[in-house]
């Protein structure tokens, strides 16, 4: 009895020491797993040797998402050494572990990518996108092929079917990012760019894509270049030139609130009331009608055009009337 009691003892002793042991290998490397979790979540993966060696690959063989240990060291090692036959083996010896996440198979066509081993990055691409195509790395390396294969019929059929049961702004931004500089597929570009802008409405990128989209990134680039040069003839007492060209700049790009301030500033400054007038009431932004900045110029506009009802009625609109802003001219004539 006591034998049979002795055994039992040394049976949970056993027992307890491997749990234990189990334990300390996997609390041992945590931190290290949550640097790992946030090197992912950033695309950061330069690491120094000592860090990438300190990482246990054996067990456990994934973190606590299931992300295959092997594969992250092996994007360190592309990252942060020159031998990058080696890292990728190791990402593909992450694969065999976890073989239904397709993280290793991303990390393969973007290293082939950076390469320029294009028949491997599309190969990859491919394989990952088509057995974990709600995932938007995937989503965003499969673009790139379709681009490349100028098939955006096909890219907008995977975005709609994709996006319209997965909830993620960066499948929007991908889009998006592909129709910039489409002619061809304007107005499907606009009316993605306006449904991200309601779903998403706190994301400033959404509101840029839509003017490069509406207007294109090349013609906004454009007119902050020709709006430098209007400032600087400007400057140089170049009035009507840089006029010109403050006129081409809203022209080229109508939804920049400096870009009218700017113009109707100049018309101010030399006297060009009716043309200051006729620009201020052909705008068709709401948000820039009621700009104070824009109204006070308009208000003197009339005055000195002799339409002093309609100037009185515009001071009326502008809450608080600040009389610094309105001379003492204009106040006095609306009294």
């Amino acid at each position: 009895m006591k034998i049979k009691e002795y055994q039992v003892s040394l049976i949970i002793i056993l027992l307890s020491t491997t749990v234990i042991f189990l334990n300390n290998l996997r609390l041992k490397p945590y931190k290290v797993q949550q640097q790992m979790l946030n090197d992912i979540s950033y695309n950061s993966y330069q690491k120094d040797s000592l860090f990438i060696e300190s990482i246990n690959t054996g067990y456990p063989s994934l973190t606590m998402t299931t992300i295959p240990i092997k594969s992250i060291v092996g994007k360190y090692i592309v990252e942060s050494s020159n031998n990058i036959e080696y890292g990728k083996t190791m990402i593909r010896n992450g694969i065999e572990d976890n073989p239904f996440l397709m993280y290793g198979e991303a990390l393969l066509a973007d290293t082939y990518l950076g390469e320029f081993k294009l028949d491997s990055f599309q190969l990859y691409a491919r394989k990952a996108f088509k057995n974990l195509s709600n995932n938007p790395v995937n989503f965003a390396m499969m673009s790139n092929v379709l681009k490349s294969e100028n098939k955006i019929d096909s890219f907008l059929y995977h975005f709609e079917r994709i996006s319209s049961r997965v909830d993620d702004f960066q499948l929007h931004r991908i889009m998006l990012a592909s129709l910039v500089d489409s002619e061809e597929y304007k107005d499907k570009g606009i009316q993605i760019v306006n449904n991200a802008i309601e779903l998403y409405p706190d994301i400033e990128e959404f509101k840029v894509l839509s003017n490069y989209i509406e207007y294109s990134k090349n013609n906004i680039k454009l007119s902050e270049e020709v709006q430098r040069n209007a400032i600087e003839l400007y400057k140089q007492g170049s009035f009507k030139m840089a006029i010109t060209l403050f006129e081409e700049s809203i022209r080229l790009f109508p939804k920049s609130k400096s870009y009218h301030f700017n113009l109707l500033t100049a018309y101010n400054d030399n006297n060009l009331y009716t043309r200051l007038i006729d620009h201020y009431e052909g705008i068709l932004i709401d948000d820039f009608k009621i700009d104070k900045e824009l109204q006070l110029l308009y208000i003197n506009a009339l005055f000195n055009s002799s339409k002093f009802d309609l100037a009185c009625n515009m001071i009326k609109k502008i809450d608080p009337i600040n009389s610094l802003e309105i001379s003492k001219k204009i106040m006095s004539k609306c009294n």
